[in-house]
């Protein structure tokens, strides 16, 4: 990668460079910058991961020299702020600015009207996107909703393991692992969902999360730092403690219950991330960090 910047900033040099993720890529730009005489500013790009599970001496130290090094640095939610504050970095020189989600034409409610029923699950099957708690939380509502069917869409390791569960809770008819799918897929299930479930452990912002409001869901998350800045309990979503099956359980069955306060936080739901998260937003965002470094 440094090769080929250098390569390309020959050719037609750069007037700014926006790195994604501090290892590698601010790395790369770090570099780059310090040995380069015609090097431009660059802006680094947290996403949650690389603040998040890097640890140890020489990670820290790299993460911070990366962040020394950037002309400006932006985070994808308030959480991961306050971890490159406490890495050194000054808050002047972050800007909280998720990523986007075509709001306009992919993850969209559904225009026909038709019925809505049903429970989603979107990520990846590893024990921090927390499947497991989902199943149990279904596991408790077992009679009380047993004509609800759920989908979990995704791939991964936990697949065998949470298909076991399944079977031992006796929820195979009801319980349907779909596996990975393309994006407009997903926009598919998640139009025709009532309720999407985030039960995650981590996360850096969880942009699952607002696809399903995109499309027109109600949401249960869990209550995460970064799933705060999607989700204003009782106001955009519910949220649960993470891990908690009997809570989650509670705040599916409110939603199954009580169509008016589903329709409800859909509904603002929707509102707020095309507010905060469209693409369109997003980008008029970050045409601003980067034309302000450009200037300067």
């Amino acid at each position: 990668q440094l090769l080929a910047v250098a390569r390309l900033h020959r050719s037609t040099p750069f007037d700014v460079m926006h790195a994604h993720w501090l290892i590698p890529q601010g790395i790369v730009a770090a570099v780059f910058r310090r040995f380069s005489r015609t090097a431009p500013p660059f802006l680094v790009t947290a996403h949650g991961s690389d603040l998040g599970t890097l640890r140890g001496r020489i990670a820290t130290w790299v993460k911070r020299r990366v962040l020394g090094a950037a002309s400006h640095v932006s985070v994808v939610s308030h959480a991961l702020k306050t971890d490159c504050t406490a890495l050194g970095c000054s808050p002047d020189k972050v800007d909280v600015a998720p990523m986007g989600v075509d709001l306009q034409s992919t993850f969209t409610p559904p225009d026909d009207g038709r019925a809505r029923r049903g429970i989603v699950f979107v990520g990846k099957l590893a024990r921090h996107k927390g499947a497991d708690t989902l199943v149990e939380a279904i596991g408790l509502l077992r009679n009380a909703h047993a004509d609800v069917p759920v989908e979990i869409i995704g791939a991964g390791a936990e697949r065998a393991t949470l298909e076991l569960r399944v079977r031992e809770l006796g929820l195979d008819e009801r319980v349907q692992f779909t596996g990975a799918l393309p994006q407009e897929r997903v926009a598919e299930q998640l139009r025709s969902a009532a309720i999407a479930v985030t039960p995650s452990h981590r996360e850096g912002l969880g942009l699952v999360v607002v696809e399903a409001l995109g499309c027109g869901c109600a949401v249960v998350a869990s209550d995460l730092p970064a799933i705060r800045d999607v989700i204003t309990n009782e106001a955009t979503g519910l949220l649960a403690t993470p891990g908690d099956a009997r809570e989650f359980a509670g705040n599916i069955a409110r939603l199954l219950d009580d169509e008016d306060l589903r329709t409800r936080l859909a509904r603002a739901g929707r509102d707020h991330a095309l507010e905060h998260f469209d693409w369109r937003a997003v980008g008029a965002r970050y045409a601003s960090m980067l034309g302000a470094l450009i200037r300067g």
